[in-house]
């Protein structure tokens, strides 16, 4: 069946430049396909449902990797432009801090601001800032506590799975951090852009975004992955044993019934990943997406450890199995500056939007250059929901202000051979760039 799925899912990536598509969504296309085949199945019936099974529990393996609650909301004509970074996952040590540590290492310390969470961007005007007389900024961040940041360029960003908001050429950098335990969510990245900005789109900007921008936000994908750590005194499972996939017999791509949340969440649940031992701890993660994955963020440890440790009874056939003696989880959903997990295309939406997304505002190019810059996974047309992405389109918009900056340095004044870029303000005479 997997073959069978994923052969499938690589047809999916044909349409990428067709005039027309035989469905508007991957799962309308991969259902349809399926249908077709199972007219050739000559098996008896229970083990047609136990193929179809097999194959549910794979759609909601792709719901995880494409962070949506099913895959009859993706975009299948867009699809194909997804691309795969070759190579293998690169795990941190001390987790995804570590990286953003690393970054930060070369800057003074005392320009990194923290736990400032952003209010509005007023955006298009001019504000003064008494440590710079004489100057005036087009763009001001002002801070839910009542605090404003007057700056030549904001960087609206999501890298590395926490809320960023890069305030350049001011005094000080914003980075409004996301909590510790919101940092579990592994090689996938987080963006505002589907849940944070969808919601305050109409106050986060002022003046309000142009018309295309903010459609383009509305028509973009997203939703919730989140990951479920359970931590065993013993293994229960075998020494070479890496993953454990979770089959519900009763259900079936092809079938539309959705029970009650709170009977049937974690069969969305796509089964259990064995982690490598660390020390004493014996740990299993679990992937679950969409809805359900919302909805569990709603129920308390104890909840979620009695349900999953029902589940894997099940599984193992013993009903004595122990349960976990610890449980850790994310809430990409729940948490106020994320509001879920990862973008994707949607059904109505395409690259396009992605990269209406990237422009930088002013979008007609007049008066002050480049004082809004948008990055983050949600504005990468190729690698979307991903960290890679997220890091890429940072130094894309790093390098989109060392040209501006680099075109200013060059442009001769009046009476002069080659004129200079201004220090940045408050940096003591200036870094070689603005955000350097």
């Amino acid at each position: 069946m997997a073959r069978l799925f994923y052969s499938l899912i690589d047809q999916t990536r044909e349409f990428l430049h067709a005039a027309e598509t035989p469905a508007p969504s991957v799962g309308e296309y991969l259902k349809k396909e399926i249908r077709q085949h199972m007219a050739g199945w000559t098996e008896e019936e229970e083990t047609k449902r136990l193929k179809l099974a097999i194959l549910n529990n794979l759609f909601n393996v792709e719901c995880c990797v494409s962070g949506t609650h099913s895959m009859d909301l993706v975009a299948l004509a867009p699809f194909g432009e997804y691309a795969v970074l070759p190579g293998l996952d690169c795990t941190f040590p001390g987790g995804y801090q570590g990286l953003t540590d690393r970054i930060m290492a070369s800057l003074p310390k005392d320009v990194m601001v923290f736990n400032k969470p952003v209010k509005t961007i007023h955006w298009d005007g001019s504000f003064e800032e008494a440590s710079a007389p004489g100057e005036t900024f087009p763009v001001l961040v002002e801070c839910e506590d009542g605090g404003c940041f007057p700056a030549h360029h904001v960087v609206v960003t999501v890298p590395l799975g926490q809320s960023y908001l890069v305030v350049l050429c001011s005094s000080r950098v914003l980075w409004n951090k996301v909590s510790q335990e919101e940092k579990m969510q592994g090689s996938k990245c987080l963006a505002p852009f589907g849940g944070f900005l969808k919601e305050r789109l109409d106050t986060f900007f002022e003046p309000p975004l142009p018309t295309e921008k903010a459609e383009a936000i509305r028509k973009i994908g997203f939703g919730t992955n989140n990951k479920i750590f359970l931590e065993f005194e013993e293994p229960f499972w075998q020494p070479d044993c890496q993953h454990i996939q979770v089959v519900w017999r009763d259900t079936s791509p092809l079938e539309d019934a959705a029970p009650k949340l709170q009977d049937a969440w974690f069969k969305k649940l796509v089964g259990f990943w064995v982690l490598p031992s660390f020390g004493a701890s014996q740990v299993l993660c679990g992937f679950i997406a969409g809805l359900e994955s919302e909805f569990m963020e709603t129920l308390s440890d104890e909840d979620v450890l009695l349900s999953l440790t029902q589940v894997l009874r099940r599984v193992t056939g013993n009903p004595r199995l122990p349960a976990p003696r610890s449980v850790l989880r994310s809430r990409w959903h729940s948490a106020p500056y994320t509001r879920g997990s990862y973008s994707y295309v949607a059904v109505g939406s395409s690259g396009d939007d992605l990269d209406l997304l990237a422009q930088p505002l002013p979008a007609d190019g007049r008066g002050a250059q480049l004082q809004v810059l948008f990055a983050g996974e949600a504005t990468h047309r190729t690698f979307y929901s991903t960290t890679h992405g997220a890091l890429l389109s940072g130094w894309r918009e790093a390098d989109r202000l060392i040209a501006l900056w680099d075109s200013q340095a060059q442009r001769p004044e009046p009476g002069s051979e080659l004129g200079s870029a201004p220090p940045v303000p408050g940096s003591r005479g200036g870094w070689p760039h603005p955000f350097l």
